[in-house]
C-alpha cells in the first residue's frame, strides 16, 4: 500500500505541463484575419485564422509546428470572435485567447477555444 501512495505522490508532484494557457494580444499584434470556408482549395479546416506579426513564444504554442497564427474552428465562436476583434481594433482594446496546448493544433498552428475582450 505504501508503494501505491508513493507512486501517486510522485506522479502528482512531477512537473507535467499540458501547456494550455491564456495569451494576451492587441490589434497591433495582428497581421491579418482570414475566414476560411469548408472544402477550400488549401485543404485547411473551416475556421477563423488570426495571423500574427510575431511568433507566439508562450508554452501553449510549443506543441505546434507553426507559431505565427491562432486558429478557431468552432462555428459559433468564429462569429463571436470576429465581431469582438473588429470592436477591439476600432477601440484599441486588449483581448485574450485560451490556447489548448498539447494535441490541439489546426493546420500546424495553435487552437484557441475561448476569447475574452478586455474593456
Amino acid at each position: 500500500m505504501s508503494k501505491v501512495i508513493l507512486f501517486v505522490f510522485l506522479i502528482a508532484s512531477t512537473p507535467i505541463s499540458w501547456a494550455a494557457q491564456w495569451i494576451t494580444l492587441t490589434s497591433v499584434d495582428i497581421r491579418n484575419i482570414q475566414l476560411i470556408q469548408q472544402q477550400n482549395s488549401h485543404g485547411s479546416p473551416e475556421g477563423l485564422y488570426i495571423s500574427l506579426k510575431s511568433h507566439i513564444t508562450d508554452e501553449a504554442a510549443t506543441y505546434c509546428v507553426r507559431k505565427d497564427f491562432i486558429a478557431i474552428t468552432d462555428p459559433q465562436l468564429i462569429d463571436r470572435v470576429y465581431s469582438g476583434l473588429m470592436f477591439a481594433s476600432a477601440t484599441k482594446k486588449t483581448f485574450r485567447f485560451y490556447l489548448n496546448g498539447a494535441n490541439s493544433c489546426v493546420s500546424d498552428g495553435p487552437l484557441a477555444t475561448m476569447f475574452i475582450l478586455e474593456l
